[in-house]
């Protein structure tokens, strides 16, 4: 199973959104990383609705701090990381860094 992080999926309006369907459409298991966990987990039971994989996940990309938690979280649940989608660019280093040993592949947009 391969298995992507997509950030800031806070609504279906949002690019995240659309990029985490096409990513579970294309095989993977989503899971959608939000501050809102409420949102995760609403946009999360959504996909699963339309015969998708996904997990919602807390993450909030202000906390660098809980970045490694996450790291953590992702390798103890899935053990690996495909894809990495981050929204929001300002994070991107420090987010990627706490994720770069589990990710084998990091597609760049």
């Amino acid at each position: 199973m391969r298995v992507a992080l997509v950030t800031g999926v806070t609504s279906r309006l949002r690019p995240g959104f659309a990029q985490a369907r096409e990513l579970g459409k294309q095989g993977y298991h989503v899971i959608i990383g939000s501050s809102e966990r409420g949102s995760a987990e609403l946009l999360s039971a959504e996909l699963r609705a339309e015969g998708l994989s996904a997990t919602p996940m807390r993450l909030d990309l202000g906390d660098t701090a809980g970045y490694t938690e996450i790291a953590a979280e992702v390798h103890r649940r899935f053990g690996r990381l495909d894809a990495l989608v981050i929204e929001d660019g300002r994070h991107v280093k420090a987010l990627r860094a706490a994720l770069s040993p589990l990710l084998d592949a990091v597609p760049v947009a």
